[in-house]
């Protein structure tokens, strides 16, 4: 497990394109629901964007569990949480102030947006496309808490997990993680005009701590991992299409069981969506190619810089009126290789726009090629 995850490359790569792919539909759905819209809607864009959402961010999240535990199996707890929050809080800084005020100047330009200095800061207009940053923060700054101050809880905890875990199931294990999101949601529900805030969004963090924590669990438990590798494509993609379709019944029926039904049944889609989106690039993608390498090291950038490219291309393309089946592969791939480049040319070159956008210095070549 100490050897580099080949697959993990070119599935943050694709994510990363999954949520540009994600934005640019946003722009020619036709519920007109995001922060522009075009006049030439396209009538499939919001199956697909429900199709991507199902399992882009819950197998980062996924993703990102895995590769805490990893770096803090590695390096410890305390080198973990300071590399990892340098490069979250630097980076979210950055953009927040210099891509996200852009993003805002050009939507008030434009007329899409109306600007109060007081509101934008006061309710969080400023964070954007950065909450996923603020929630993996949270995750980040909670696993090192519990390593550094609950251990030796963890350790019996571990100790049962570890003897469980082997004997259950890996069908079961996942119905579990789905339950307890579920019971996170609840909670929420329940104190949620108590914790809810504009810079925290609680349910997000109560919707994703468990993909957060089950990856985690898949580094720690071998067993567990290697019996979610081992998962059937077609078992995958019937246990998901049965849950989405499940939770598409129940979504129109009102009361308290209904409601449980639809979230329990939601949540099962994404976990299963994801499982199935790590068995695929596991069993397809697990071998060093360049492509991958190249996508792995620019994804962040891509995260950060790609929403404003996004509205800045697709303001162009709505002032111009053109037709959304052509200007949507347009606007996707001008905005992703675009995003690209800045990290190529800029980011991946110059110390002092690394360490903003990345949270890091430049990585030499000679790093690179040994890494």
């Amino acid at each position: 497990m100490s050897q580099r995850v080949y697959y993990l490359d070119g599935m943050r790569g694709l994510l990363i394109l999954s949520i540009v792919l994600i934005h640019t539909l946003q722009v020619y759905n036709p519920d007109r629901t995001w922060l522009i819209y075009s006049d030439t809607g396209i009538s499939w864009a919001p199956y697909l964007i429900e199709l991507l959402m199902l399992f882009t961010l819950p197998s980062f999240f996924m993703m990102s569990g895995y590769l805490a535990a990893m770096s803090i199996g590695k390096q410890g707890a305390a080198y973990f949480l300071e590399s990892r929050l340098k490069r979250i809080v630097v980076p979210i800084i950055s953009a927040a102030v210099i891509l996200n005020s852009l993003q805002t100047y050009l939507l008030v330009k434009n007329g899409w947006m109306h600007f109060a200095l007081l509101v934008y800061l006061k309710e969080g207009k400023w964070i954007s496309h950065l909450w996923f940053l603020i929630d993996l923060a949270v995750f980040f700054s909670m696993i090192y808490i519990a390593v550094k101050y609950f251990s030796r809880y963890l350790q019996r905890f571990d100790h049962v997990l570890q003897k469980y875990i082997v004997r259950t199931n890996i069908y079961l294990v996942l119905t579990m993680i789905a339950g307890l999101t579920v019971v996170f949601l609840a909670l929420f529900s329940l104190f949620a005009p108590y914790l809810n805030n504009p810079i925290l969004n609680i349910r997000s963090l109560a919707f994703y701590l468990p993909f957060f924590l089950f990856g985690i669990l898949m580094y720690r438990y071998r067993s567990l991992y290697e019996k979610m590798l081992g998962l059937s494509l077609f078992s995958l993609i019937l246990v998901t299409f049965f849950s989405y379709s499940s939770a598409l019944y129940f979504a129109g029926y009102e009361g308290k069981a209904y409601r449980f039904l639809y979230y329990f049944f939601d949540t099962v889609a994404h976990l299963f969506a994801s499982v199935l989106c790590f068995v695929l690039f596991y069993r397809f993608m697990n071998r060093p190619t360049q492509w991958m390498r190249i996508l792995s090291d620019a994804s962040y950038t891509i995260y950060l810089f790609h929403h404003l490219f996004v509205i800045a291309i697709g303001l162009l393309f709505i002032k111009f009126g053109i037709d959304g089946y052509l200007a949507l592969p347009l606007l996707f791939l001008s905005a992703a290789g675009l995003s690209l480049l800045v990290h190529r040319r800029l980011i991946s070159q110059i110390p002092w726009l690394a360490f903003l956008f990345n949270g890091k210095k430049r990585v030499e070549q000679k790093e690179r090629r040994d890494a």
